[in-house]
């Protein structure tokens, strides 16, 4: 089988043209992004900010409070012209299925998510500087590796459910199909579910979410829709493969490990920046900012470490499936129709294969795949 022949050549033009504007809307959202930057900290705007706050006669955790909550408001608020812009894009290309009211209230929600982990974050850092100087980046890591396991425990039965609605599978011969499939692979679930992922976008997908008894595995509402029964198999076999290689945990741990390292380069760099930047102390609320502008480009920085992994952890579970299913052709086609819905390019470029891909680029996915 050729690979041209699986994907729509429409939907391949679309596709061009659809990642061209995408990619020029992230470079204006960096534009945007140094534009903040320079604006708080070039003009010293959260020093002033802090003294503001220091002559009125607040306590201490209500001084933080205010601090961080108008920040990181500020911020929000700012990378909504992006957000918009985005969301704008995937309106025009039929991508997104939300109108306006829709997206600002799951916009809202994320914000308000956001903000609660980063006071939480925050919070913590400064408690541990404070009580453990030369030392507060270990415990730093050791809450982090529980706080990383409980989020991954709750994320499919606390969080998502904010945004989407999880089903059983409707009974069918499509769910007893599965089933039987799930039963080869030897995983232990309690049930497939259904996400109503159509409510906010056109293209189907499918993942694997949780731990312990919160695992999940879940297929989306318009995959029974479109796609064939051994696609949707296949699909499923993908997912499988993830539970039967014991992704999560590894992800978990590169995630864990990524960000003990981040800690540990903040732990021995920020002192320096900290005098360079004429703060006066480590442990002041007026450093936040600056602190996360710092952490925000280590990340990115050290994000082609994780990113590789997850896309050799991608190839792994395409392999299996086919060796689970035994047919690497509906793989290949389910692969190359969620390319085209979702306007997806089939190669990418170097950058962007290295800083932002967790998957193998769908032509090189769909090549290995038929040639397995």
């Amino acid at each position: 089988m050729k690979i041209e022949g699986l994907f729509n050549p429409e939907r391949r033009r679309l596709a061009i043209e659809y990642n061209k504007e995408k990619r020029k809307l992230s470079l204006f959202g960096l534009f945007l992004e140094f534009i903040f930057w320079l604006f708080i900290l070039g003009f010293s705007l959260e020093k002033i900010g802090y003294n503001y706050l220091n002559k009125l006669a607040l306590h201490h955790e209500l001084k933080l409070l205010i601090y961080l909550f108008t920040f990181y408001l500020i911020y929000s608020l700012w990378s909504l012209i992006s957000a918009y812009n985005e969301y704008k894009l995937e309106r025009k290309y039929s991508l997104s299925n939300q109108d306006k009211k829709e997206w600002l209230i799951d916009e809202v929600k994320s914000s308000i998510l956001g903000l609660l982990f980063f006071f939480i974050t925050v919070r913590g850092y400064l408690y541990l500087v404070v009580r453990f100087p030369e030392s507060w980046w270990i415990y730093y890591g050791i809450v982090t590796a529980v706080f990383l396991l409980l989020i991954a425990f709750i994320f499919p039965v606390v969080l998502l459910p904010l945004f989407f609605r999880l089903d059983s599978y409707p009974e069918s011969e499509l769910k007893e199909s599965l089933w039987q499939l799930v039963k080869k692979a030897g995983v232990k679930i309690d049930d497939i579910y259904e996400i109503n992922l159509s409510s906010k976008v056109n293209a189907a997908n499918a993942a694997v979410m949780g731990l312990g008894k919160s695992r999940k595995i879940v297929l989306s509402d318009n995959l029974k829709d479109k796609y064939s029964i051994e696609e949707i198999e296949a699909v499923l076999a993908h997912e499988l493969g993830h539970q039967v290689n014991g992704d999560m945990l590894k992800n978990i741990l590169a995630e864990f490990i990524t960000i003990l390292f981040i800690i540990f380069l903040v732990f021995k760099s920020w002192p320096v920046i900290i005098n360079r930047l004429a703060y006066d102390s480590i442990t002041s609320v007026m450093t936040i900012p600056a602190l996360t502008l710092y952490v925000s480009l280590l990340s990115w920085l050290l994000s082609p470490l994780g990113l590789y992994l997850s896309r050799r952890l991608e190839k792994k579970a395409d392999l299996y499936a086919v060796q689970l299913t035994g047919k690497g052709e509906f793989l290949a086609r389910a692969l190359a129709r969620l390319a085209d819905e979702d306007l997806l390019p089939l190669k990418v470029g170097i950058y962007r294969k290295i800083f932002k891909s967790s998957h193998p680029p769908v032509g090189e996915r769909v090549e290995y795949i038929l040639h397995k």
